[in-house]
């Protein structure tokens, strides 16, 4: 999945390819929820890792409005609250 091809780039560094997979999920015409959410959050951590807080930030919000209760939701507020490191 893109989400999986997204968290083997980041293992070997490449944050570039890693936003790409991730940012391929808010295209897919009906992703679970959950695939989705672990997307947003993957690429708001690249993002705070990066610097680029305000994107960073936009991807925390879009996980936890797709599902406020979920785990990645409740990281996601972690990370709104404190940036990524």
């Amino acid at each position: 999945s893109a989400i999986d091809m997204g968290n083997a780039q980041r293992a070997l560094k490449d944050d570039a390819g890693a936003l790409a997979s991730y940012n391929l999920m808010e295209d897919v015409a009906h992703p679970a929820v959950e695939l989705r959410q672990r997307a947003a959050l993957g690429a708001g951590e690249i993002y705070d890792l990066q610097g680029k807080r305000d994107l960073a930030v936009k991807k925390y919000k879009l996980a936890v409005g797709l599902d406020g209760a979920s785990e990645w939701a409740e990281a996601a507020r972690k990370y709104l609250r404190e940036a990524y490191r």
